[in-house]
């Protein structure tokens, strides 16, 4: 077929053959439709298409910048559960190997002496406010070790917090009734999530065998 100059008859129809032109070319430029080489259409958000992607934008980022919030507090907070953790373990070891009956500086006891070593084995995590020490013996529920040389009593051997206490830190719930050091300490953690917080408490138990046992405890020593 031979076409005649200026005829359509046997030519593809192109984009170009249809693009909008006139009132509807300006529509659709007022809504963010523009074109491009050839006619072709290209996309671009209108004023309100972009409002609502900085609102999603905006919500999204808060909820990922609360989460973030709450990686690093939490992060923080393990950290912090692992610093007491280790303190009572080694509060416990510590005491374990000290001899009772000696002269201890000023006016401190077996027990304090103890206790400090703990709080500065937390990395002043803890304060001797946070920590209970104990020398018990017996089966659950363990009672605080009765001194046998004159001049000690059962208050130096067992410590709560700022005061000299009789009773035990915990009942372990062993069957043992060979002497035993017991440390135990707790503190606190924020946790923040930007629009909200809780305070989240942290605590720790050791237990270890004292080595140290003079013949004259009444319990039986290893």
């Amino acid at each position: 077929m031979i076409d005649r100059p200026g005829s359509n008859v046997g030519r593809t129809a192109t984009w170009a053959d249809s693009a909008p032109a006139g009132p509807q070319l300006n529509a659709l430029r007022r809504t963010g439709h523009v074109f491009g080489d050839g006619g072709k259409p290209s996309l671009v958000l209108s004023p309100d298409e972009r409002g609502v992607a900085l609102i999603e934008l905006a919500l999204v980022s808060t909820v990922l910048f609360s989460l973030l919030v709450g990686m690093f507090t939490g992060g923080a907070a393990y950290n912090k559960k692992l610093s007491v953790t280790h303190a009572m373990r080694e509060g416990a070891r510590y005491g374990a190997a000290l001899p009772l009956y000696q002269t201890f500086s000023g006016t401190a006891t077996w027990a304090s002496t103890v206790q400090a070593v703990a709080v500065a084995r937390s990395g002043n995590t803890l304060t001797s406010a946070d920590v209970c020490v104990a020398l018990v013996s017996g089966i659950s529920p363990p009672v605080v070790v009765t001194p046998t040389v004159t001049g000690f009593s059962q208050s130096d051997f067992a410590q709560n917090g700022a005061t000299a206490s009789t009773s035990p830190c915990f009942d372990d719930g062993t069957s043992d009734p060979k002497p035993r050091v017991q440390v135990s300490g707790s503190t606190t953690a924020p946790l923040q999530y930007v629009f909200a917080s809780q305070t989240v408490t942290l605590s720790s138990r050791g237990v270890a065998k004292f080595e140290a046992c003079p013949s004259g405890l009444t319990a039986t020593c290893p």
